[in-house]
């Protein structure tokens, strides 16, 4: 008797990231550095991690057989958003301080 084994579907991931050359690592196995395309990946649910230095990203990432997923790991925390600030004070000179650096004087 000849017993038929289903083939395993295979995947791809293309991996970006915000820090260029990061290495990429798929179930714990390092694979390449960003931005890679990492193919032949057997179809269903696999840890895929980025780090650079001290900057670290990881994901579950579902591989589905014969697509290409493209995948973004963003290592760099988001700063804080900048915009204009409009002081009143009724005290003419006084010092504008903001998280410990003075950046100026109210008019």
């Amino acid at each position: 008797m000849i017993e038929l084994q289903q083939a395993v579907k295979k995947g791809a991931l293309l991996v970006t990231s915000d820090q260029p050359g990061a290495d990429v690592f798929l179930d714990g196995v390092r694979k390449d550095s960003t931005p890679a395309l990492l193919s032949d990946i057997p179809e269903g649910q696999h840890a895929l991690e980025v780090k650079k230095g001290e900057l670290s990203w990881k994901q579950i990432v579902t591989v589905v057989g014969n697509q290409q997923q493209k995948v973004v790991a963003q290592l760099a925390p988001a700063g804080p958003a900048a915009g204009p600030v409009r002081i009143v004070c009724p005290v003419p000179g006084a010092e504008v301080w903001i998280d410990g650096e003075m950046k100026g004087t109210v008019n």
